[in-house]
């Protein structure tokens, strides 16, 4: 393409790609054109370059040598010497060990020393195995000459060539959620004016838009520039059961291979506990434009062996392009919707991670990352949050102060425990209520519990062989956090469902294996909250505890 000798711009500032191809120029200096066996040989930097493609040469000037060959440069006119004897042609070898293409020259001598000059010139063409993007390689050209009585006399020149490839960086991120509760939050938070459109929207456009409103319009655009100032690739926290999550996968290229990236392949690992929604997974792909990109099912979709970019074809390019600040041709968004089931165990730590399993710098190449580059996201339920306050004790006189509240010896607390519980489900769940030294909880049958839901409700179940609480029944109102809680509560805690430990055993307990400071353990079975609205549902508690004088 490009006469640009001695291309110094081309190759150590810009640099060369996989398939360009590039005429190296070897030039030696006769002063007399006496001399005996000369060798002169260019070392070709693995492994972009294969020295056993030069497969002919032609001892003659013809202009630039086509892939594979070489010939004499237009400056050569050592070949034209007739003093008095005609010259040898040179032979052209290569070695495959050492990748190197060496032209041996034999002895001449000029009658009349005639100065003459040796112009190689050879073309090979950039490989496209894996590189480091941005890195030099050193091309090393060495001549080696005979003497009569001084042995060889050898000289050695470099060059460097500055290597462009691509370098995909996978960003995942949790980008959008429908829940609307207080505490859920994106860490980092999505940095406006960037903003997704919630799960479950469908509609075949891009699920982004840069100009702070949902929905996405044509010319807006996420280039490199802005990613750096707005990342994306954000934790999410404070969901519940049955709320969706919108996740991204950002590929970015940050290499410089001109053709861009080929051979894209990605997969994604759904953790058990998000589920595919009802509304759909609703995978998109697009390019930073806004350009849906097709891709190929490898088997078993995102979430089995994983998706393959299709790549344009036509120039010869890959989906994804060179690195451009502003531009945005180097960036690819896939988006899809999960769902937290609300049936699942609250695993407070859910992992969800994407694996780049392959690029090339051309169709069809070498894999750069064989043993892929992975990104993940977290996500973390919202947990059930406990309150303690006193309720009322049996010596109103004694309580002077509010903070703290005073009781006498022999004075009856009676304590509120009020449990937020999120929606999903939780196994074996007890309360551990953290009785100091003073106090001793009293095993009489006066523990009240509420359970407030609407909706579908809270459900219950055995864990070994400790029996539920009447749920549904006497325990279970309708109800949420801004409803008036009853006095008393509507339903005796059975003896079963407090202990003086975690078993789950039949209850033995009697008010002696209460002594004091020992923490009464309130076990619920095993609760599966699925009422899944925007308010809260509560589990209330209230119990005695005595001031012993211990």
């Amino acid at each position: 393409g490009i006469f640009c000798e001695p291309c110094t711009t081309e190759i150590s500032t810009t640099g060369v790609s996989a398939g360009d191809t590039l005429t190296f120029r070897l030039k030696y200096s006769q002063p007399s054109s006496d001399f005996e066996q000369t060798v002169i040989t260019d070392y070709l930097p693995l492994p972009i370059f294969n020295a056993v493609t030069i497969g002919s040469f032609s001892n003659a000037v013809c202009g630039i040598p086509g892939n594979g060959t070489a010939c004499l440069g237009p400056a050569d006119t050592y070949h034209s010497l007739v003093d008095p004897n005609p010259v040898v042609t040179p032979t052209m070898s290569t070695d495959a060990v050492n990748n190197t293409v060496s032209f041996t020259y034999p002895p001449y001598d000029s009658v009349n020393n005639t100065s003459s000059n040796i112009d190689l010139l050879f073309t090979v063409t950039v490989d496209n195995q894996p590189f480091a993007d941005g890195l030099f390689l050193t091309n090393q050209a060495n001549s080696t000459e005979g003497t009569t009585n001084a042995g060889s006399q050898a000289l050695d020149t470099i060059l460097q060539i500055k290597i462009d490839e691509p370098l995909l960086i996978p960003t995942k991120s949790a980008v959008s959620t429908d829940s609307t509760a207080t505490g859920v939050a994106f860490a980092p938070a999505i940095g406006a004016p960037l903003v997704f459109d919630i799960p479950g929207i469908v509609n075949g456009t891009p699920d982004w838009s840069t100009d702070g409103t949902p929905g996405w319009t044509a010319g807006e655009v996420i280039n490199s520039t802005y990613l750096a100032a707005n990342p994306i690739n954000a934790d999410l926290s404070g969901i519940d059961g049955g709320d969706m999550i919108k996740f991204a996968i950002v590929i970015e290229n940050r290499g410089h291979g001109i053709d861009g990236a080929f051979d894209i392949a990605i997969k994604d690992a759904k953790p058990t506990e998000l589920d595919i929604p009802g509304s759909g997974l609703n995978l998109e792909v697009f390019l930073w434009d806004g350009t849906p990109i097709a891709f190929t099912d490898l088997g078993g979709s995102l979430f089995g062996s994983g998706i393959m970019l299709t790549d344009p074809g036509i120039p010869a390019s890959g989906a994804c392009q060179a690195h451009d600040a502003t531009s945005g041709q180097n960036i690819i968004i896939i988006t899809y919707d999960l769902q937290l089931s609300g049936t699942g165990v609250m695993n407070p730590n859910i992992i969800n991670t994407t694996t780049l399993l392959s690029y090339s710098s051309s169709e069809g190449g070498p894999n750069f990352v064989p043993s892929g580059v992975t990104d993940s996201a977290r996500v973390t339920p919202a947990t059930p949050a406990l309150t303690k306050t006193i309720k009322a004790t049996s010596e109103a006189h004694t309580s002077d102060v509010s903070n703290p509240p005073r009781a006498a010896i022999g004075e009856i607390v009676r304590y509120r425990l009020s449990i937020t519980l999120p929606e999903g489900l939780f196994t074996n769940f007890q309360i551990d209520d953290n009785l100091p030294g003073g106090l001793v909880y009293m095993d009489d049958g006066t523990a009240r519990a509420v359970i407030f839901s609407n909706g579908e409700g809270i459900f219950s179940a055995d864990v070994g062989t400790l029996p539920v609480p009447a749920i549904p029944g006497a325990c279970m109102m309708i109800g949420d956090e801004t409803t008036a809680i009853p006095d008393p509560l509507p339903c005796a805690l059975d003896d079963f469902n407090v202990g003086i430990n975690t078993s789950t055993a039949a209850d033995t307990d009697t008010q002696a294996s209460f002594t004091t400071g020992l923490d009464p353990q309130f076990k619920l079975g095993t609760l599966t909250n699925v009422d899944g609205d925007a308010d809260r549902e509560l589990i209330i508690i209230e119990f005695n505890a005595l001031v012993d004088n211990s």
